[in-house]
């Protein structure tokens, strides 16, 4: 599936209205939404209008596309950045928000995790809406080229990249393609080239360049603040 290309100086601006409308969109025919959200710095500024967003964050049910295998309290914990960012500002209850547990070691983390998601789920979930970055090294979430978590089977794989400082935690290609909407946020002139294979149009080489394994069951974004010249 090519992905729609949004292009705007303001990416949390422009990809406000395509979130809330995607939550909102499930809320009303189901009853409830799920979430998957990214970890980096670049959906900091989106997190912070969706405090303001008119959505009622009891029907959300919030979960990440990766992590890092750090505690909680860690500076470095996705988990942390979007409690601090926007989710201690909703007015959404705990049972809602569901970060990977960080147990005794990364590979049990992600086991149990793939067992939370199907235990809230079912064992043939799909997400509502997730919203993934694409690193400058091409690898989206956290899988990472050349590591062979593109290739994971199941819905979590546990990793540990050699540029990373420490191991990493993420949702397999085929649980993020679950999702009915993806939005890759992409901001930034390093991003220039992965963006540029993103959107190419030869076969993709999922090993080397993660993101272009990235689908959706209905709608797949991104939204960039590159000019068209940079593809």
């Amino acid at each position: 599936m090519p992905p729609r290309v949004i292009r705007a100086a303001d990416v949390a601006a422009a990809a406000l209205p395509l979130c809330v409308a995607s939550l909102q969109e499930a809320v009303d025919s189901v009853g409830t939404a799920t979430f998957v959200l990214s970890g980096g710095s670049t959906p900091l500024a989106l997190y912070r209008l969706l405090a303001g967003a008119d959505l009622d964050w009891s029907r959300i049910h919030v979960f990440w596309g990766d992590e890092r295998f750090v505690p909680h309290d860690d500076p470095a914990s996705n988990y942390g950045v979007a409690r601090r960012a926007f989710l201690d500002a909703l007015d959404i209850p705990e049972g809602n928000v569901h970060p990977w547990p960080v147990l005794e070691t990364p590979e049990a983390s992600a086991e149990a995790y793939s067992d939370i998601l199907q235990s809230l789920l079912g064992l043939d979930f799909s997400f509502t809406l997730t919203l993934l970055g694409l690193g400058s090294d091409r690898h989206t979430a956290s899988l990472f080229p050349g590591t062979g978590a593109v290739h994971a089977r199941g819905l979590t794989v546990a990793s540990r990249p050699p540029a990373a400082s420490e191991p990493r935690l993420s949702l397999t290609i085929e649980a993020l393609n679950r999702s009915r909407t993806t939005l890759f946020l992409v901001s930034g002139t390093e991003k220039r080239a992965a963006l540029g294979d993103l959107l190419a149009t030869s076969a993709p080489d999922s090993g080397e360049h993660p993101a272009r394994a990235i689908s959706a069951t209905r709608d797949l974004f991104v939204v960039t603040d590159l000019p068209e010249e940079a593809s």
